[in-house]
């Protein structure tokens, strides 16, 4: 038998991206946070950040969820590691790749120059690596009988 948690986590997935996208936005910056209060440019790079890691969070935990249904850590732990990682870390940071870009479109910057993917990706690679960790812990170690 398939083994499957129940987990309500919304408050934690709203509190990992509101922080992760003050991180990001301030991220290599000087930060002075009332004049950043005071800059409309703020709210427009926070909104974009926080809603693009919202997605993430919400596709890492659908795409934790769906393999969990497919896999069963413990008897398919290849495949399981193999499908967690493609899906689970590649896959959003794609996500994360095609909607900055054209977010800089908009801005008329070229992600290659604008120094994104020196700095800030490599702080989301971490950030989506950690998520999955959390996601493979609780499974692991949360796991009930359904």
């Amino acid at each position: 038998m398939k083994k499957t948690y129940v987990l309500d986590n919304r408050g934690l997935k709203l509190f990992i991206s509101v922080v992760g996208s003050l991180y990001i936005v301030f991220h290599g910056r000087n930060v002075n946070l009332l004049h950043s209060l005071q800059d409309p440019n703020f709210y427009i790079a926070f909104t974009v950040s926080f809603l693009e890691a919202l997605l993430l969070v919400n596709v890492i935990d659908y795409i934790h969820h769906w393999l969990d249904k497919k896999y069963d850590w413990a008897q398919e732990s290849l495949k399981r590691s193999i499908a967690q990682f493609t899906f689970g870390v590649v896959f959003p940071l794609m996500i994360d790749f095609i909607l900055i870009s054209v977010y800089f479109y908009f801005l008329n910057t070229n992600i290659f120059d604008s120094g994104f993917l020196r700095h800030d990706f490599p702080v989301i690679v971490l950030f989506v690596v950690v998520i999955n960790m959390y996601y493979i812990l609780t499974s692991l170690f949360a796991e009930k009988e359904v």
